[in-house]
């Protein structure tokens, strides 16, 4: 001890002149990208090729050593729109950039994003899947009535909402195919153990929850676009979102055909009806937390519900040459085709609904006027609905590489895919499959 306190008073004389403050350290921002495009090449460790041994080489490129300086890094990912006054930082080697013409319709193609995502396992099935075919399950810690107590934990799902809205839950989690059955087969085979060892409690409906959230995110993809249109490009770009004709609509219903490239889906929404006790409209919702008095809709025997989606054509498909040549290869392909939702299926809550049908609404009141590139938020009001006579109830949503610089239409279309997903469509009576094998299959290819 008396050796301690001599030190200790050695150390207090000697930074007895120093400041009682610390000085503030240099704010040294990290680079964004490691990037780097004078990186060496990385050579051989074959000790053929070396006239001595590789340690005694020079330490600066010494590739047991300093290994690291022979890594490969990826570019900084492209932006749709890139601000005129965008600068490199100092120091970075890779600055930003925007996309081209090629990748910008790439980036409006729902289903390339969603095969490019992240590849995650699947708990129920054992399958390498991207990660946007998948529902993440995270656990979330309860607060307790008592300190002793132990922790009360539950399995929520995390990161189905966007990121502007809500903050996915970070540490250990699980993913289960985007459906319902894989969810409840997940849940009464305890599959999720497999994951997550801390003691943890299950809903029973943790399905319907999953179901809502889906669904909100229908509508806080939409209302991000809106604030996209206020705030963005104006000019003659292609459309983004219009009503089809009556003519248009009976046109698909006989054909299954819609003769538009562009087109990403069909959303068949009428407006909501009045509550017949109270005579009142029904008030929109977008609350994380489902209805617990609200009725769902539901059909009978007599006239039951249409199905949720449908898939019909973008064009005829024709397979026969007439000048008896080969075919192309773009002939050789099946032909595209586009998914139509109907809104009574999809979303069975009235206060869903109105909505999804007031955020669609204020769409065409700002596609409209989007030859002003400033237009403040207002309400809906009945002179803004813009409706037309001779118009369905049918709105169609576009994207291409035109239109995708005013807003990411391709956004909504995959949170309705994924909500098709989640209720069945893809997955039932369908020939595709969306993997190769197991994890265990692929460990041992690997």
């Amino acid at each position: 001890m008396t050796r301690l306190l001599k030190r200790l008073i050695e150390k207090v004389q000697k930074d007895k002149d120093v400041g009682k403050h610390f000085p503030a350290p240099n704010d040294v921002k990290r680079r964004k990208s490691l990037y780097n495009p004078n990186s060496p090449n990385r050579p051989s460790r074959k000790p053929g090729q070396h006239l001595k041994s590789i340690l005694l080489d020079d330490p600066s490129e010494n590739i047991i050593t300093n290994s690291n300086i022979y890594d490969r890094h990826k570019r900084l990912p492209p932006r749709v729109n890139l601000p005129n006054k965008a600068q490199v930082r100092a120091g970075d080697l890779d600055g930003p950039r925007e996309m081209t013409e090629q990748e910008r319709q790439w980036w409006t193609n729902p289903y390339l994003r969603m095969a490019s995502s992240s590849v995650r396992i699947c708990t129920y099935t054992d399958q390498l899947l991207p990660s946007d075919l998948l529902i993440r399950l995270a656990s979330l810690r309860l607060p307790t009535s008592s300190p002793s107590a132990s922790s009360n934990a539950a399995l929520v799902p995390d990161g189905i909402q966007h990121p502007k809205f809500t903050v996915p839950r970070s540490g250990r989690a699980s993913y289960v195919l985007c459906s319902r059955a894989a969810v409840d087969g997940m849940i009464s085979g305890k599959k999720y153990r497999r994951y997550i060892r801390e003691p943890i409690n299950v809903g029973s409906r943790l399905a319907d929850q999953i179901g809502h959230l889906l669904r909100l995110r229908v509508l806080q993809e939409i209302d991000l676009l809106a604030d996209q249109l206020r705030a963005g490009l104006s000019g003659p770009t292609t459309t983004l979102i219009r009503k089809l004709s009556c003519e248009e609509w009976e046109s698909v219903n006989s054909t299954s055909v819609i003769p538009l490239k562009n087109a990403v889906a069909i959303l068949n929404l009428p407006p909501v009806e009045e509550t017949p006790i109270t005579g009142e409209r029904v008030q929109p919702s977008m609350s994380a937390s489902p209805p617990l008095t609200e009725e769902r809709v539901t059909g009978t025997d007599e006239t039951p519900l249409p199905p949720l989606s449908t898939l019909i054509s973008v064009s005829s498909d024709f397979r026969s040459s007439p000048s008896g040549k080969a075919l192309l290869p773009s002939q050789l392909l099946p032909t595209a085709r586009v998914p139509l939702y109907n809104g009574l299926t999809a979303f069975p809550y009235a206060s869903q609904r109105a909505a999804l049908y007031d955020l669609l609404l204020e769409l065409l009141t700002l596609e409209h006027g989007r030859t002003n590139r400033w237009m403040p938020r207002r309400s809906i009001t009945d002179s803004d609905r813009l409706i037309n006579p001779g118009d369905s109830h049918a709105f169609l949503l576009c994207a291409d590489s035109q239109n995708v610089k005013r807003g990411d239409m391709a956004a909504v279309a995959i949170a309705l895919w994924r909500l098709r997903m989640f209720e069945g469509g893809g997955w039932i009576d369908s020939e595709n499959i969306w993997s190769l094998g197991t994890n265990r299959d692929m460990q041992r290819l690997l």
